[in-house]
């Protein structure tokens, strides 16, 4: 436990050391709740479907919550995620977003200023070396966000929209997760688990058309919380509660810190899932709230937020696993 809890003060210290914000008003693609797979036998090939909605109507300056109904945001992702059982230690996992992004303003005489945009994100792919030491197990994972996602929408009347409306970034980020996962012994079904996902923003040299750089910054964010599987009528149902925390700090325009962006944001999650069949495979649904948020200056947080994922496995290298039945058999 002493090694469990140094690990975890050096990684944290580390990337809050090293954080910078996201994006002002928490929009972008939910990097942090989609990225991690549970481990699984060598040769097989998971895929999920995600679907996730983020829903930002609450307007906040620091802790106060401001009463302005007046602004909506919505952020809308599919995305398909990839992953790879290499052998017992490593596995390789993708993550490949399409994004939708809405913003909406209501003005005093009953006007709306409406602006979205639509395209693919920037993809993400892992390395993932797994420590197996049970009860507690260890998955360490890095790798690079890459630039395909658009940064050059723009509006009906041509104004470009601004870099949180863009499906990507433009820049090279660097993705490091850590996953800890704690099997009670009395109940090998409960499971406490602690992710932590870290982005390492790159800066975009081209953006504003080319007259500006910008940098979302790195994120850091942290997942506790626990999850328990129950069979009901021959069906396996998971459950599972926990508490996603951000910190963030401004991001940066050409160099100068950009103002009404960061803050420190704390959300409960609640998720179920069930096991269809080998086939069919998972569903499972995470529904999240915020509990606190502190922001600088006036921002748009999230109001609330739902993500759908629907699981396959595949197994790819059956004769790996037919040698082993034989060596187990002589």
């Amino acid at each position: 436990m002493r090694i469990l809890a140094l690990i975890l003060f050096i990684y944290i210290a580390f990337g809050i050391r090293f954080s910078f914000a996201q994006t002002c008003c928490s929009g972008g693609v939910p990097v942090s709740s989609n990225l991690g797979f549970k481990g699984s036998d060598e040769g097989v090939l998971q895929i999920a479907l995600v679907s996730d909605f983020n829903i930002l109507k609450t307007l906040k300056s620091g802790r106060e919550i401001l009463n302005d109904d007046s602004r909506k945001r919505t952020t809308q992702s599919y995305i398909i995620r990839p992953a790879l059982t290499l052998s017992k230690r490593w596995s390789i996992e993708g993550f490949i977003p399409f994004v939708r992004q809405t913003r909406n303003i209501e003005s005093s005489t009953g006007s709306t200023d409406f602006e979205s945009s639509f395209g693919i994100g920037d993809p993400i792919f892992l390395g993932v070396f797994s420590i197996i030491s049970k009860p507690i197990n260890f998955r360490i994972g890095a790798g690079p966000k890459i630039p395909i996602g658009s940064f050059s929408h723009r509006n009906d009347r041509g104004i470009l929209l601004l870099e949180d409306m863009q499906p990507g970034s433009g820049a090279w980020d660097a993705i490091t997760m850590l996953m800890i996962d704690y099997n009670w012994p009395t109940r090998p079904s409960l499971n406490l688990f602690t992710n932590i996902i870290q982005s390492f923003k790159g800066t975009n040299e081209r953006s504003r058309g080319g007259f500006q750089s910008y940098r979302f910054g790195n994120d850091i964010q942290l997942i506790s919380g626990f999850a328990d599987n129950l069979l009901i009528n021959n069906m396996l149902i998971s459950t599972g509660l926990s508490l996603r925390y951000r910190h963030a700090n401004n991001d940066e325009v050409s160099g100068s810190e950009l103002p009404a962006t960061g803050g420190d944001f704390l959300f409960a999650r609640a998720n179920l899932g069930f096991n269809l069949s080998k086939k069919l495979g998972d569903i499972n649904m995470n529904f999240e709230l915020p509990i606190y948020a502190d922001v600088t200056d006036t921002q748009l947080v999230p109001s609330y937020r739902f993500n759908l994922s629907w699981t396959f496995k595949f197994q790819l290298r059956q004769e790996s696993i037919n040698k082993k039945i034989i060596l187990n058999e002589n």
